[in-house]
């Protein structure tokens, strides 16, 4: 009875955090942390015009997903397309870090 109530918890909790990591104010979270980090990477690499066109874009589809996540419209999103969304979000996330990791250092003098 003891091991049934036990799976029965870890169940519910791990069902609270995946509707945690879902929620509309954790998806406006990610595009404001996206946005942010577009913009770094677009004053670390200013001189790539490809890039830099690819950066705004992404800050343009930040910002309507921010938008989109206020409204009651995208709580009603089926979950499956929800947790889909959030991976591309982080998938995203690890792009742009990379790439802010391989630009080349603002000055030749060693630090």
């Amino acid at each position: 009875m003891f091991k049934r109530l036990g799976c029965y918890l870890k169940r519910l909790k791990s069902r609270r955090e995946t509707q945690k990591s879902i929620s509309p104010q954790e998806f406006q979270r990610l595009a404001h942390e996206l946005m942010h980090l577009a913009c770094v990477t677009e004053r670390v690499m200013p001189e790539n015009d490809m890039f830099t066109s690819r950066v705004q874009k992404i800050k343009e589809e930040m910002h309507k997903l921010n938008e989109l996540a206020g409204k009651k419209e995208f709580a009603r999103l089926p979950r499956e397309t929800r947790l889909e969304l959030v991976e591309s979000l982080k998938q995203s996330r690890r792009q742009l870090m990379e790439t802010m990791h391989l630009a080349d250092p603002p000055t030749d003098t060693l630090q």
